[in-house]
């Protein structure tokens, strides 16, 4: 779009009435300047102080203008309309989806078409054909993918505060819905931050086997990845299930503890049967004791872990 910013922001300073309006599309102005990728950042903010209310409004789809700004602006964009309210990161669209949920389908379907136009030689098999997108540091790619970051770290955390204090690789671990081809392009643009910890001392490892849905109850994404993420993460960095976070949890502790299904738990335990002799810190019990107890019991990942360790029998 050949846009005027500066007279936009000067009419909408002199005419703020003119925010509330909408198109035959039930766009407002703020639905249609997160657009156009560069629209300036006290454009948007003009339009948010005379009508904030459009950060909740819907168009003919049921997009806010959240859910067009997460593909099409810049990361700045994304963020100030987090800051001005971060509820409309559950608003869901006609088909259910919300910003992050809708970013997700648009990876989950044009991640093909995105690999060829990236790529040179779109034949070229998977990881390959990441890992010559990453030399290519295309800057459309590097966009979405800190937008995606920006909306998994608010939807997990409730907010966009410490994302400068945690790693790529820590966010999408997070997200347990995350489609396993773009974890896998996580894995390899961020490998390095496998062993990096947050400020709770943290590895990707700890955050996935700590994590629980960001979709609640949402319509879910669909593919057909052989691996789930926490089983990813332990495959990339087995001596992971071994380091203790600040509050002295192994991530078989956190695991048991967050009610992971008893494959993963158990993925996690066969890389350190060391772990099942060490008491977790806040319930004080060994792991197949802990499986045994509480909201998250699991009669399956307690019998596992007795079966693969028999001589456990003897503290029960």
């Amino acid at each position: 779009l050949n846009v005027d910013w500066h007279l936009v922001a000067s009419r909408t300073r002199s005419h703020p009435h003119e925010a509330q309006y909408v198109d035959e599309y039930d766009r407002t102005p703020l639905h249609v300047a997160c657009l156009p990728a560069d629209v300036p950042l006290h454009v948007i903010d003009c339009l948010l102080e005379a009508f904030p209310q459009a950060t909740m409004t819907r168009n003919k789809w049921g997009a806010t203008p959240l859910h067009c700004a997460c593909l099409y602006s810049e990361n700045k964009v994304v963020q100030r309309l987090l800051e001005a309210n971060l509820d409309a990161i559950h608003v869901k669209n006609v088909d259910g989806y919300t910003p992050l949920l809708h970013m997700m389908k648009w990876f989950e379907f044009n991640f093909t078409r995105a690999l060829a136009m990236f790529s040179k030689n779109s034949q070229r098999r998977f990881p390959s054909t990441i890992q010559s997108i990453t030399k290519h540091q295309d800057p459309e790619l590097e966009r979405l993918w800190k937008n995606a970051c920006l909306l998994i770290h608010a939807s997990h955390h409730g907010t966009i505060r410490g994302l400068m204090n945690t790693t790529s690789l820590h966010v999408f671990a997070a997200f347990t819905e995350c489609p396993g081809f773009l974890f896998d392009f996580a894995l390899i643009l961020h490998k390095e931050d496998l062993h990096q910890r947050d400020q709770g001392g943290n590895l990707p490892l700890h955050v996935a086997v700590s994590a629980s849905s960001l979709l609640q109850g949402q319509a879910s994404i669909e593919h057909t990845n052989e691996k789930r993420t926490i089983e990813k993460l332990v495959d990339a960095s087995p001596e992971s299930t071994k380091v203790l976070n600040i509050e002295g949890d192994l991530p078989l502790h956190l695991a048991i503890r967050n009610g992971q299904i008893a494959g993963d738990v158990i993925k996690v335990f066969n890389a350190f049967h060391g772990a099942s002799s060490v008491l977790d810190c806040k319930l004080m019990l060994y792991p197949f004791m802990c499986a045994a107890v509480g909201e998250n019991a699991s009669l399956d990942t307690t019998f596992l872990l007795l079966r693969a360790c028999p001589e456990l029998e003897r503290f029960a």
